[in-house]
């Protein structure tokens, strides 16, 4: 596993929940449902399956909401702990 490539995962999904906050979760679509999911196959090929599982939770809520099936409050729940792992997992 390369560092660089870890550094380089984390820095993806940072920049993706600063577009999330932007948007609101009210634009939340499937192409950020795929993305999450490759992520998570990403986070997998890079020995972290914990991010991968919290990667694949947020993308099951995410994909309940776009479906129109979903509680946002599970959404932010899932994402704030992903945020949370990522911000943790960036320090140096």
């Amino acid at each position: 596993m390369a560092l660089e490539q870890v550094y380089d995962s984390l820095q993806r999904l940072r920049s993706w929940f600063e577009e999330l906050l932007l948007r609101g979760t009210a634009q939340l679509a499937l192409k950020d449902i795929e993305w999450l999911e490759r992520e998570a196959e990403e986070a997998v090929r890079l020995q972290m399956e914990f991010l991968s599982a919290l990667l694949q939770q947020v993308a099951a809520e995410g994909r309940k909401i776009v479906l129109g099936g979903g509680e946002e409050q599970h959404f932010l729940f899932h994402s704030s702990r992903l945020y949370q792992y990522v911000q943790l997992a960036g320090q140096r």
